[in-house]
């Protein structure tokens, strides 16, 4: 899969695609540490509400 990204023309090298996936997967894991604790854990509100 790298090989063909890098064939495609989009990235220069195995590590730049490498460099980016990892660049993608970081700032995403910053979101969820960031913002998912604010949700609630359990059900939420619509099962309180039967």
């Amino acid at each position: 899969m790298i090989d063909e990204l890098v064939a495609s023309g989009k990235y220069k090298s195995r590590s730049h695609v490498i460099a980016k996936a990892l660049e993608d997967f970081v700032v995403k894991e910053r979101f969820a540490v960031s913002y998912l604790p604010a949700f609630p854990k359990s059900g939420g509100s619509t099962e309180e509400a039967t």
